[in-house]
């Protein structure tokens, strides 16, 4: 079943009157999972990430997966580097072993270098040494070519 962008606009239109956990107590601060502005109410974002998950029959995925909403916040916030957040009020640490780049549901990136909660890819120190070792005897390897042609060349002249 395809859906037309008019049936989708009138889907969109009416999240606000949807979302079924709207708190009334916005004075006070808002707590893990929600998100307030001044003088308007908490909305769960949770509930939220259920409304706009409509966006993956688009064809762009779960836009909300990696979301943040910490306490006393008035915005969505993306999970931030070094973490990952399976729902909207959890953040936890990067398990060793992988890397968590901004907006991270669940840790996928594999990095055995990494260690817990890394904030970038950390790269294999082995390969730091190996490499110019590598590229050293090789640059040798072909100076030592071209002087045998030469030293050839000059004997048959």
């Amino acid at each position: 079943m395809t859906t037309s962008s008019k049936d989708l606009a009138s889907e969109f239109n009416n999240v606000a009157g949807t979302i079924s956990e709207i708190r009334d107590d916005y004075r006070l601060p808002s707590p893990n999972g929600y998100v307030c502005e001044t003088g308007l109410k908490q909305t769960n974002c949770d509930e939220m990430r259920r409304l706009f998950n409509d966006t993956a029959r688009l064809g762009f995925g779960d836009i909300m997966a990696g979301v943040w909403c910490p306490r006393e916040n008035n915005t969505l916030r993306n999970c931030p580097v070094g973490s990952y957040c399976p729902n909207s009020k959890t953040r936890l640490t990067c398990p060793k072993g992988f890397f968590c780049p901004h907006k991270t549901a669940v840790p996928e990136i594999s990095c055995p270098a990494c260690d817990e909660g890394a904030e970038s890819l950390a790269r294999n120190k082995t390969l730091n040494v190996v490499l110019p070792i590598l590229y050293t005897s090789m640059l040798l390897w072909c100076l030592g070519v071209l002087v045998k042609r030469r030293r050839a060349l000059k004997e048959e002249t």
